[in-house]
């Protein structure tokens, strides 16, 4: 048998083209790993510049309040082309500086203090803006505002700001990549944009600082229309001491009434007729809680809480005769909760006083269902201010309140009623920020002196969306929400 041989033939070994193939893969891999590391990179750089832009949006914001300086002067029904209304431009410096203070403390990749330009910072009007210039007149305001023509034209200051903080040729320098130069690009840019806005504030929750007490609207309007000039006659010197006066003196015409003279029928008088005195003799400076006895241009308003005097008159023979009077306070006590008490609770206005409404007050103000009071609310009230409150009514002097506003009163209002004390309903139909700058509920007359201030919290809530409505029906003046972020 012959066998048979075959040639052996030689087999191309795998280990070769593996080892080709893993080094590609390899390759792969670090090129996706270092463009993940450049992604990544780029994206905590994004997240850095937003926290940076919402910071420095936010800080500018903080700075758009008005101040609580008056814009208008009262306008007199006179034809004379003296008067001078007051419509200052706001001022944006501090709002700019604030921006740019507050992005340069958030560091954005190897930037330790980013820069922001001023370009980078564009300023407008959303949701119709601060409206400045006079509040609006309302239905119930009796006939003083028009027969003074009060209204001038509103001015909207800004209210918004969008702040862009930017890492590129202009401002900060690229963001510089690890890897991606390999592929030819060294460095990229980066932008980030963040809006933040104020609004005015016309609903309240649990925690904010409402006084269970409130003025008529029209004495408001009053102050708030005046910034020391009638016609140019200025009234800086129209300051009271109350402690050099007597009841009778303050209630005789020591007040804008007694100097503008044969106008006193047009001009504020509370519901017995006495004047409403208007002073400035106390400054009060945003960020600060105390108050010191100096003029600032922001006039203050002394409102008289209920007393006795006594009235000498003369009686059908001639002879004198002497009577006991109750003077109704020009303040008015809340009734929270609402109850079937004919005094007010002074316990209870305490505790609202310091610490602001609770959840049972809100519940109990609350006309809907989201746990907010909301303009316009009714409430009970009296004319009439407790003594026991002048101790917490004095620990927050120069700490800012929102003070209710009710619509005034129809006609000669019950006087009746009003001498005995008795609750009224009230309308509230408007929101003031306040700050106490004097108290003196036991002296030979009792007074509570209120000068406008600026009040913002996070849970004032603004007319928008299903509320929008209520801004124009409603005065809110100096009441505003926290800065807010807009995406």
């Amino acid at each position: 048998m012959q066998s048979s041989r075959f040639p052996h033939r030689a087999h191309a070994h795998p280990c070769g083209a593996v080892v080709v193939l893993a080094a590609l893969c390899l390759c792969l891999v670090v090129a996706f790993l270092a463009l993940s590391v450049d992604i990544g990179h780029i994206a905590v750089s994004k997240a850095a510049a937003q926290n940076s832009a919402d910071a420095a949006a936010l800080a500018a914001a903080q700075e758009l309040y008005p101040d609580p300086h008056p814009q208008t002067a009262i306008k007199l029904p006179l034809a004379l082309p003296i008067y001078k209304p007051v419509l200052p431009e706001q001022d944006l410096e501090p709002a700019i500086t604030s921006a740019q203070q507050l992005a340069a403390k958030n560091r954005v990749a190897d930037v330790t203090n980013p820069s922001l330009l001023r370009d980078d910072l564009r300023f407008s009007i959303d949701d119709g803006g601060i409206m400045l210039g006079p509040p609006s007149t309302i239905d119930q305001v009796d006939s003083l505002l028009e027969m003074l023509q009060l209204r001038t034209s509103d001015q909207g200051f800004v209210n918004s700001v969008q702040a862009t903080v930017r890492l590129d040729e202009q401002t900060n320098g690229c963001l510089k990549l690890f890897f991606a130069p390999a592929l030819g690009t060294s460095n990229t840019r980066i932008a980030a944009r963040s809006s933040a806005t104020v609004l005015r504030g016309y609903g309240v929750a649990t925690g904010d600082k409402v006084l269970p007490l409130a003025m008529d609207i029209t004495i408001w309007n009053a102050i708030r229309f005046t910034n020391g000039e009638v016609n140019a006659l200025d009234l800086t010197p129209l300051g009271i001491d109350v402690d050099l006066l007597s009841l009778d003196q303050l209630l005789g015409g020591t007040s804008l009434l007694g100097l503008l003279g044969g106008l006193t029928q047009s001009l504020p008088v509370d519901l017995l007729g006495s004047p409403i005195h208007v002073l400035d003799d106390a400054k009060w400076q945003r960020g600060m809680t105390t108050v010191t006895q100096e003029p600032d241009g922001i006039w203050e308003v002394l409102l008289l809480a209920d007393q006795l005097r006594i009235v000498k008159k003369t009686g059908l023979l001639g002879q004198l005769l002497s009577t006991v009077e109750r003077v109704p306070s020009t303040v008015v006590t809340l009734d929270i909760p609402r109850s079937s008490r004919s005094t007010p609770n002074a316990a209870l206005l305490n505790q609202i006083i310091i610490n602001g409404l609770s959840q049972s007050d809100i519940q109990s103000l609350s006309t809907t269902s989201d746990q907010r009071v909301w303009l316009p609310f009714e409430a009970k009230g009296f004319f009439e201010l407790p003594d026991e409150c002048e101790a917490s009514l004095r620990s927050i002097i120069g700490q800012p309140r929102i003070l209710p506003l009710y619509a005034t009163l129809p006609g000669t209002v019950q006087k009746v009623t009003d001498a005995l004390g008795a609750s009224h309903t009230f309308k509230f139909v408007g929101w003031g920020a306040v700050v106490v700058t004097d108290v003196n509920l036991t002296g030979p007359i009792r007074f509570l002196k209120l000068q406008p201030a600026i009040y913002s919290r996070y849970s004032v809530c603004g007319a928008t969306g299903t509320e929008a409505w209520r801004s124009g029906n409603n005065m809110s003046d100096g009441v505003y929400t926290s800065p807010r972020l807009v995406k």
